[in-house]
């Protein structure tokens, strides 16, 4: 997500924890989704806002000091 390329992945509860379509192109895992995954090659201005929009994204929210704060504040919560 950091490096700004358009995202293709499958469609599963684990990636949409940080994915969601304005952010990737989720395909169902059970079949091939071939003419969403040729969108990118053919429309790289669609892939260009994929990928810019996963990078602010990440920047924003899956950043070492997001994941330390995170982890700090399960540590707050089990000393109440």
């Amino acid at each position: 997500m950091g490096a700004g390329k358009p995202i293709v992945a499958t469609d599963t509860s684990s990636h949409r924890a940080v994915l969601d379509e304005t952010r990737a192109i989720l395909v169902d895992p059970s079949r091939g989704d071939g003419k969403r995954d040729r969108r990118l090659l053919r429309d790289r201005a669609a892939g260009k806002r994929l990928g810019d929009s996963a990078r602010s994204y990440a920047g924003k929210n899956l950043g070492w000091k997001t994941f330390a704060d995170g982890v700090a504040d399960l540590y707050a919560l089990g000393r109440k």
